[in-house]
């Protein structure tokens, strides 16, 4: 996501093609693998044996990818140059009188991209003049979801992954929803609450339940892009183990919502490049008094978010206070690591490495050197987040809450908050009132 959002502020261009038998073409790096030929193939008096070693790398098994990624290593930066980044471990890059071409390999996939038509042109006949390969074109999905190309912007889809698991699981929706109601939030405003009717309490059976851990990893999928469903995501997910008739409703309506909003693309890109994020926390509000810890990063002011996260906090917390610090410091942890991968990468970023949380006690607690017996545990547990924060590793900053994206994943939300911090997080204010689909756009008298 990194990649494609800043390659899109860049304006740059890129191919994308795939190794036909990509495995075959790499020797295998365990002895151990046996064929056992047919006996047809035996009566062919070919000199072969009823078991072989098999020397090629077997596509599908571990020691399969590793024998391809060191063969295409090898034809990479050996014959071809490129250099293998530190941190991107999938990611070569190589620079030619002053232009930066980079490939991007996923298994046996391929992406080259490049500011310079030319070079990009070249550098994909040359790798094609190494392995079979298909055509190298623009690409028209990336890690399953479309693609569609604006000026310095790109817009991705999960829509067919949504209708796909509709389809699947449309019977579980007709059964809990059969007036099919339009589900216009992501989860229903009672999804949380522990005071329920026992007949929803009753648990799923064994198939029933199987089917509920099925939709999980689904939707899980489909979460990758929807960064603005993490949070009903992680509730679901938290119920795999004993699901209950109530767990197995609140999936249904949070598919319906995916449904409602399958056009819904993530927007990255934009016109500036400069990573920053938000984070938040929820004190208290899951099942057994958990609190939930949320942050989001963007390559820019505007730019959809390239990482979403929500986790429950799993160590005691007493104070919203010790969760907004906790979700400030995996925020500060994620920046810099997406900051070093910018330099990996050779991405010129404006870094201004901004942070922004909406508690001015934790805002506080970390610009300060103060230390008393509420905040000692954390100021050993999180003195290195604090440390890049007064070192000016990052600038940190307070936003008020209503301002903070970082809500979204966090707690339930009403319809209109919803959408507002979906239409945010998603990145739609770069392409408002331009007709793309699935845009949400402004109400009549609404502000960004």
């Amino acid at each position: 996501m990194l990649m494609v959002s800043i390659e899109a502020s860049m304006g740059i261009l890129s191919k994308a093609a795939d190794a036909v038998r990509a495995y075959l073409n790499a020797e295998s790096i365990d002895n151990n693998l046996v064929v056992i030929l047919p006996d047809d193939v035996i009566r062919m008096n070919l000199g072969l044996d009823k078991l072989m070693g098999l020397s090629k790398g077997l596509y599908g098994s571990r020691s399969g990818a590793l024998s391809f990624e060191v063969w295409y290593d090898k034809k990479a930066i050996i014959e071809r140059q490129f250099q293998k980044c530190y941190l991107a471990k999938s990611v070569y890059l190589k620079e030619v009188n002053g232009s930066i071409i980079r490939m991007y390999r996923h298994s046996d996939d391929v992406k080259m991209s490049s500011a310079n038509r030319e070079l990009l042109d070249t550098e994909c006949a040359q790798l094609s003049s190494l392995m079979r390969m298909s055509d190298c074109v623009e690409p028209e999905k990336i890690v399953g979801c479309s693609i569609e190309y604006g000026d310095r912007i790109v817009l991705l889809r999960q829509t067919d992954k949504i209708l796909e698991t509709e389809a699947r699981f449309h019977h579980f929706i007709i059964h809990f929803n059969p007036a099919r109601r339009v589900r216009q939030t992501r989860l229903p405003a009672n999804a949380l609450d522990d005071d329920l009717c026992e007949s929803k309490l009753v648990l799923l059976g064994d198939k029933m339940a199987s089917e509920y851990r099925s939709f999980v990893g689904a939707t899980n999928w489909i979460c990758t892009l929807r960064m603005d469903c993490k949070f009903p995501q992680h509730v679901v997910a938290g119920r795999m183990q004993s699901p209950r008739e109530w767990d197995m409703y609140c999936a249904m309506w949070y598919l319906e919502y995916l449904v409602h909003t399958a056009d819904y693309p993530l927007v990255l890109g934009g016109p500036i490049i400069d990573p920053q994020g938000m984070s938040d926390a929820s004190f208290a509000t899951l099942p057994e008094k958990r609190s939930v810890k949320s942050h989001l990063i963007r390559t820019g002011p505007m730019s959809g978010a390239i990482i979403a996260s929500t986790d429950t906090i799993t160590i005691a917390t007493t104070s919203v206070w010790d969760c907004e610090v906790q979700a400030a410091s995996d925020l500060v942890d994620s920046l810099s690591y997406v900051m070093n991968l910018c330099e990996d990468l050779k991405f010129a970023t404006d870094n201004t490495r901004r942070v922004q949380i909406d508690s001015e006690s934790g805002l506080e607690w970390y610009q300060s050197n103060k230390v008393n017996a509420k905040s000692r545990h954390l100021q050993i547990k999180y003195y290195h987040t604090k440390h890049s924060v007064q070192e000016g590793v990052v600038n940190m900053e307070f936003i008020e809450g209503e301002n903070n994206d970082s809500d979204l994943n966090t707690k339930i939300l009403n319809i209109a908050r919803t959408k507002k911090l979906s239409r945010k997080m998603l990145g739609h204010c770069l392409v408002l009132g331009q007709n793309y689909r699935g845009i949400i756009e402004l109400d009549i008298g609404e502000s960004i």
